[in-house]
């Protein structure tokens, strides 16, 4: 893994709700999102509020090696980190279900994430929201 390109995206990110643009689901009140790096893997933690108050978590790690990695029977991700973006592409039963783009802001201050995906109805979506680092 590249160390100088990961640097950027860690640490702790807020949700900055005015600019949060949601196609498909509901978009939360709030949410944090934390990044790790644990040797050759990121570790994300995001929790949000829903729009019924209720606090949610989900963790995940991702191998940014550009190689799919199984997540269960079923289900498996890659993963590319290239200088400012860090691109999820996630499948299911061998078929493209979604992708999430995280970019970093040239000053390093905002991280965009963009989801694109289909409903279960298949229309495209895209969820594009703005965090804001703290630390």
């Amino acid at each position: 893994m590249k160390q100088d390109w990961i640097h950027p995206f860690l640490g702790t990110w807020l949700l900055d709700p005015q600019y949060t643009r949601y196609e498909f689901g509901e978009a939360p009140l709030s949410s944090q999102y934390q990044i790790e790096q644990l040797g050759e893997q990121i570790k994300l933690v995001v929790s949000w509020v829903t729009p019924d108050r209720k606090l949610l978590e989900h963790k995940t790690w991702l191998s940014p090696d550009g190689k799919e990695h199984k997540t269960d029977d079923q289900q498996s991700m890659i993963t590319t980190l290239k200088e400012n973006v860090l691109e999820t592409i996630s499948k299911f039963q061998k078929q493209t279900v979604g992708q999430t783009f995280r970019q970093v802001s040239p000053d390093g201050k905002a991280l965009q994430i963009m989801q694109l995906g289909a409903t279960p109805e298949g229309k495209s979506y895209r969820n594009v929201s703005i965090y804001i680092k703290t630390e």
